[in-house]
């Protein structure tokens, strides 16, 4: 193969996920729903309507096998079972009682349900049900107490011995868990509620909703140790607030409700060791499941504060406030995500607790949103995978499980220029995908005819390639511009996305995202005639606050400018024209720009001319940490031919850095250019003027490594002829693969599509390549044997002998070793060249 395949070069369409799917962290999205009078059955409810005030919504309980779970219909005296996996009613436990609250207990064989009201009136009754039988066990029955719906089990350690609050008489009762046998009544209090026994079970925490204290009561005796009350007489406990102590029980935290307060004191002796204001009406409040924070649901944020550092406190910006005062927290397994409901708005919410960023927001209920169906308490499966909610109003549980993001940073549909989107299912299911065109300012584009969103189900293996103007009906009268969401309930799916103008004599794309980037490098700029560079931020995230840091560094490692607190409004697109912001020097193709975004950002920039367009993601840093080689596996210097060399500095540290470049079968050109990079420093330059002294480097192709005596070194390479009439440019990989595939391909009278591939390591590798079509058939098959140190590069027809015509469909590579790759897809008259990444798949 001459010049870059064949001395032709170039790609369609635009492309990747460089992440392997299903890697991200899945967002949720409805796949059932329990609703007990569905095709006839017996219409349950939560509500106990006694009075207006008294919506509180029940808790949750999974099993701990995480198959089934368990919830009380108060006004309607049972409790219900059911299958988290497909939402089957798996029993209907009649109690004889309004069963509120229920406790799981040590063991995970039964819950410890409260009946707070029997005929209208406070009820006296605790419910034991066994899990495994689904069935009512035993009734304790407590003479003369009065259970209200701050009546909640709370279990010693071992198991054996229960407390419950009797709100109506002031009272704690001390009873056994195996028969109900009353074991004690502490007296004395006026409205106590929610109870808290320590790790040692030695100490029980007792909130009086009417005194405003927390009683510290020795479990044994059930006399009292020590009084908690607050020193401003705003202070107010309500039936939502519950003392939660530090994993070791040293500490502990209580939050008042109506002074928008959070108290912390010490347990032995319950002295107030600290205060801080939060939130608005605090209530809810949990440890995350790695102990390292408290979370407090306010009305309109949530806190987060160190379990060993008290002072360090978050309080976290939520998008809807309105949740039911019991409506409660629950978390992923890894404690990175905190999942809550907005009662008022019908929406469940997924919070990075990392960074701050409400990531998903889930519609429950009717869709459209109609009526209200206030969810409010949540549980999650032990994996995350499967989270329940309780809708309060329509009485129905809302089944969640796993979704698949993918988002594109630019979109345009006109007469003048297209968007092309193309979708793989990977998996052995049908992958159903839900694509939304959102506008400039993150709203859902609209008009006469659109359909947006739009769905699409792909069965295994199938890919569809369609523009935006048909999957949304535009009708291309007028300019649509903007950003995509896609969803997908299958991890394994792939895409890219491709943009040019309408007599396609300009093509390039750019990858889909799976996940915001965090602190990245746009490695293109240029500000000169009749040249631009366009830089596309989107923020996908829903809560205000967002900011970035945007720094424009020059090629000897100056910051030349430092934009600082940059606002990104949620989920707008917010486009910059790099010329337009950067105004000195008149002319400037070099230097680049690097930004740093908490809360994540999608970046997608296109540069060029109206001749020719170049687009690339940011490159992301993070995925460069400990790598310090880098590679193309091509490049190619020929007479009227281009490959520009990018290499950037990122560590931080002053680097030595090596180019070498390598003949197919791996042999050195030449000698290698060795240079020293302040930090922020750059190379740029065509690798026929680097290496113009070494007449081995003249008219030849082979690959390119980039080595660093630091990490965080990265770039990227372009390939364009000497008019810059075609253009296109990829990041160097840092990362070898030893399953991935190139998303769209082409092999007939118009089109071609060249493939490279390098194997760095030290061993031979085993390669099979794939040619699947759209409709998900396995077309053309092959292995061949890289040696060490080789890289191929041909043609679809070269790989395929005698290879029918192909438009469309993928290329899946599977090797023994990890591998470098690229692909180009180029016009028989060479109008484009578009560049197609490598995506790692399962």
């Amino acid at each position: 193969m001459l010049g870059v395949f064949g001395g032709r070069t170039l790609a369609t369409a635009v492309l990747i996920l460089a992440v392997l799917p299903g890697e991200a962290q899945a967002q949720k999205r409805v796949f059932a729903r329990v609703q007990p009078d569905a095709n006839g059955g017996e219409k349950l409810n939560f509500d106990v309507n006694q009075v207006t005030s008294d919506n509180v919504a029940p808790n949750l309980v999974v099993a701990a096998d995480g198959k089934r779970g368990f919830v009380s219909y108060g006004g309607s005296g049972a409790v219900m079972a059911f299958s988290l996996l497909t939402g089957e009613i798996l029993a209907r436990i009649k109690t004889g009682g309004a069963p509120a609250f229920a406790t799981p207990l040590p063991g995970g064989r039964a819950l410890a349900v409260v009946s707070v009201l029997e005929n209208k009136v406070p009820d006296n009754k605790v419910f034991l049900i066994d899990m495994d039988a689904s069935e009512l066990r035993s009734t304790f029955t407590f003479p003369d107490a009065k259970f209200g719906f701050g009546s909640i089990v709370s279990a010693s350690p071992d198991g054996t011995i229960g407390y419950v609050s009797s709100t109506g008489t002031g009272e704690v009762i001390k009873f056994s868990l195996a028969d109900g046998a009353e074991l004690g009544r502490f007296k004395g209090m006026q409205g106590p509620a929610q109870i808290t026994v320590t790790p040692d079970g030695a100490t029980i925490l007792v909130v009086d909703t009417l005194t405003e204290e927390v009683l510290f009561i020795d479990a044994a005796n059930l006399t009292k140790k020590a009084t908690l009350k607050g020193k401003d007489s705003t202070v107010n406990f309500t039936i939502f607030n519950k003392p939660v102590l530090s994993p070791d029980g040293s500490t502990g935290i209580i939050a008042a409700r109506t002074a928008d307060t959070v108290l912390h004191f010490r347990t032995s002796d319950g002295e107030i060791l600290d205060t801080a204001t939060i939130g608005t009406a605090p209530g809810f409040t949990t440890l995350t499941p790695d102990g390292k924070h408290w979370a407090i649901l306010n009305d309109l944020s949530l806190t987060l504060i160190g379990t060993e550092d008290f002072k360090d406190l978050k309080d976290l910006t939520t998008v809807k406030g309105g949740p039911l005062g019991s409506a409660n927290i629950v978390f992923s397994p890894d404690s990175r995500y905190a999942f809550y409901a907005s009662s008022s708005s019908d929406l469940i919410f997924q919070h990075d607790l990392q960074t701050g960023a409400v990531v998903a927001q889930v519609l429950v209920g009717d869709s459209p949103n109609q009526v209200l169906d206030e969810p409010a308490t949540l549980a999650a499966t032990p994996d995350g995978k499967i989270v329940a909610a309780v809708d309060f109003v329509s009485n129905n549980i809302e089944l969640l499980t796993d979704a698949f993001a993918l988002d594109a940073a630019r979109f345009i549909s006109s007469a003048e220029e297209f968007t092309g989107l193309t979708l793989i299912n990977l998996s052995d299911k049908t992958a159903n995908f839900t694509i939304t065109a959102l506008d400039n300012y993150g709203d859902a584009v609209t008009g006469e005819g659109i359909q947006n969103p739009a769905a699409y189900s792909l069965p295994p293996n199938n890919q569809i390639s369609l523009t935006v103007a048909e999957i949304f009906k535009f009708d291309n009268k007028e300019e649509r511009i903007g950003w995509l969401a896609i969803v997908s309930d299958q991890p394994d799916v792939a895409g890219y996305l491709s943009t040019g103008n309408g007599a396609v004599t300009n093509l390039d794309g750019a990858p889909l995202f799976r996940g915001v980037l965090h602190d990245f490098i746009i490695p293109e700029v240029v500000r000169k005639e009749g040249k631009f560079a366009q830089i596309n931020f989107v923020n996908p995230n829903l809560n205000q606050g967002a900011t970035f840091d945007l720094r424009r560094i020059l090629k000897d490692g100056t910051e030349q400018d430092v934009k600082t607190g940059q606002q990104a409004f949620p989920t707008n697109r917010q486009p910059q024209v790099f010329g337009e912001q950067f105004t000195k020097p008149e002319e400037v193709s070099d230097g680049y720009l690097r930004v740093t975004a908490p809360m994540g950002l999608l970046m997608t920039e296109f540069f060029g001319s109206d001749a020719a367009i170049g687009a690339l993601n940011g490159i992301d840093m993070d995925a460069f940490a400990g790598v310090t080689k880098i590679f193309s596996p091509q490049f190619a210097v020929f007479p009227g031919f281009k490959t520009i060399l990018n290499v950037i500095n990122g560590s931080g540290e002053d680097a030595e850095v090596t180019v070498t470049l390598h003949t197919p079968d791996g042999k050195v050109l030449g000698n290698p250019f060795k240079t020293s990079l302040v930090k922020g420093a750059q190379i740029k330059d065509d690798l026929a003027e680097m290496f113009k002294d070494q007449p081995e480097v003249n008219n030849v192709a082979g690959w390119i490594e980039v080595e660093s005596t630091k990490d965080r070194v990265v770039g990227d390479v372009m390939f364009t002829n000497n008019d810059e009439t075609v253009l296109t440019g990829f990041a160097l990989g840092g990362t070898p693969m030893t399953r991935f595939l190139f998303p769209f391909v082409a092999q007939d009278s118009m089109y071609e599509t060249g493939m490279a591939l390098l194997n760095p390591n030290d061993v031979p590798a085993t390669v099979t390549l794939e040619l699947w079509a759209p409709g998900g058939t396995l077309d053309r098959s092959i292995d061949l044997t890289l040696d060490p140190k080789m890289r191929t590069s041909m043609y679809l027809s070269d790989y395929f002998p005698q290879l029918e015509p192909h438009l469309g469909g993928n290329l899946r590579v599977r090797s023994s070793q990890p591998l470098y790759a690229f692909a180009l897809i180029n016009d028989a008259t060479f109008n484009f060249i578009a560049a197609l990444p490598p995506i790692p798949f399962p």
